[in-house]
């Protein structure tokens, strides 16, 4: 029975018949471990040393935050409502204590069980009221994480639902506030992407226009999303009901794990059979309507929006432009990209020059490759120097690695590829420090004279001195990567 001896025998050696003895131990916050070679006998007094009370403490809190991320919260909720209260006034008591992660699952479980309409009234005021105490007791950066934690949930979960979710409106004003108050001690603000999906960053069958490249992702969107770095949310024109195929799609086609979907209404899908025109007007004010709606809750986020000109994205991108404080603030809060589709000839931009020219005045950039989009937004001090060498590799590479025989015909083909070349010329120009050349537009090889009728916007000769740094094939030498250089070095 003597503890010594139960160690002492462990450390003997034992025949290989013999059972190892089990040595001593004790359980955490009841004295400590035994120390090997100093184990005291049962009438000594001597205890060895406690755990200093910080471990102890930082323990406790991990502890506490383990518990919480294994529970079962579906089955705690849907037990007797004095338990659940019980239950949630000791979890609501330790709140202090959780961090981001636990947090997010708890008002997960209480948003699931507040959206269902047999909730008790005491147990909503209490849900409602832990929800409001997780969120106003996160600050900085916490909240930030906390924030995007409970968004990338998905729909039904995400921060929008939570606040559909809270039934009294001063809890909601309470909620907006402490958010805004966050918001204004931050000085570098996060830069939050939003972005259709259909012909914006993905070619496949929903989206309108002409085949301007084959299925599938279109080169350079994803790259352009990484380079810029912050979160990303996809408004989308696709009903609810597409839901979970647009996230599987995001996920296995794109490679988008973690993303915000705000998504359409059928009935604007169906108008489009009636009428389009009305259809991508209603389109776009819905976009516009989710998109205040959640830029209420991210007053912190610098918001750069990314569609085409396909389906309300313009009408839309108008309305998000307005909302800028300064434009001639760099880098802006708000800036809107919109990537041009073509004609069913697959060649031919949809855009006009004169066209372009005024949704410029009103904020609005027409692209039509992603490297005119890097260009712009390295003129507005979005993106620095590097970010746009390496994109711009990026990008050239992935269009590179399309089979030019995918494309819809030979002329579809030659007009990206010139459209590269052009926008690959630009990003040179900016980078020497060069002035923007106006009017961007493609210079289609044989579509000289058909353009020229349809006002298409035509693209100037490059100078002289930025010909060659724009050649894909024949870079400059100061540019090229040389044998046993690093890899970071622009390859071009």
């Amino acid at each position: 029975d003597d503890p010594c001896s139960m160690q002492q025998a462990a450390a003997a050696p034992t025949s290989a018949s013999s059972k190892p003895a089990l040595a001593s131990l004790s359980l955490p916050g009841s004295g400590g471990y035994p120390q090997a070679g100093a184990c005291p006998s049962a009438s000594s007094s001597a205890r060895p040393p406690s755990p200093a009370p910080a471990n102890l403490a930082a323990a406790r809190v991990a502890g506490l935050n383990e518990l919480v991320m294994q529970a079962p919260f579906a089955a705690l909720l849907s037990g007797d409502e004095p338990a659940v209260i019980e239950a949630l006034q000791a979890l609501c008591a330790k709140h202090a204590l959780l961090r981001p992660l636990p947090r997010s699952r708890i008002i997960g479980a209480l948003v699931s069980q507040l959206l269902e309409s047999k909730c008790p009234r005491h147990l909503r005021y209490l849900s409602e009221e832990f929800i409001a105490r997780l969120l106003t007791t996160s600050t900085g950066a916490d909240l930030q994480e906390l924030k995007t934690l409970i968004d990338t949930a998905g729909t039904g979960h995400d921060l929008l639902s939570t606040f559909a979710a809270i039934s009294r409106p001063q809890l909601v004003s309470s909620l907006l506030d402490h958010f805004r108050e966050e918001a204004s001690r931050i000085e570098a603000r996060p830069i939050h992407v939003l972005s259709d999906i259909d012909m914006t960053v993905w070619v496949g069958a929903f989206g309108t226009g002409g085949p301007k490249f084959p299925t599938g992702p279109i080169p350079g969107a994803i790259s352009l999303f990484t380079t810029l770095g912050g979160r990303i949310t996809f408004l989308s024109a696709r009903p609810p009901v597409w839901e979970s195929r647009t996230r599987s799609a995001l996920l296995n086609d794109i490679g988008i794990a973690e993303a915000t979907v705000l998504q359409g209404t059928l009935q604007n899908i169906a108008m489009v059979l009636v009428d389009r025109s009305e259809a991508h007007r209603s389109m776009g004010e819905q976009k516009a309507k989710e998109f205040r709606r959640f830029a209420d809750l991210h007053p912190e986020a610098r918001f750069v929006f990314f569609g085409d000109t396909g389906e309300g994205d313009v009408e839309f991108a108008v309305q998000f432009a307005k909302g800028a404080a300064d434009a001639r603030q760099l880098p802006p809060k708000r800036v809107a990209l919109i990537h041009d589709v073509v004609a069913e000839d697959g060649v031919v931009p949809k855009t006009s020059r004169h066209q372009r020219t005024a949704l410029e005045r009103q904020g609005v950039h027409i692209f039509d490759t992603y490297l005119g989009a890097a260009e712009r937004l390295f003129r507005l001090k979005v993106i620095d120097e590097w970010d746009l060498r390496q994109f711009a590799q990026a990008c050239a590479d992935e269009f590179a690695e399309i089979p030019p025989s995918s494309f819809a015909s030979r002329a579809v083909y030659r007009a990206r590829s010139s459209e590269m070349q052009r926008d690959l010329t630009a990003v040179t120009v900016a980078l020497s420090g060069g002035p923007p050349w106006t009017s961007p537009g493609p210079a289609i090889e044989g579509q000289q004279a058909e353009a020229e009728a349809q006002d298409v916007p035509q693209w100037p000769a490059a100078p002289p001195e930025t010909r060659a740094a724009s050649a894909l094939v024949a870079p400059p030498a100061s540019l090229r990567r040389r044998d046993g250089e690093d890899d970071d070095v622009l390859r071009w």
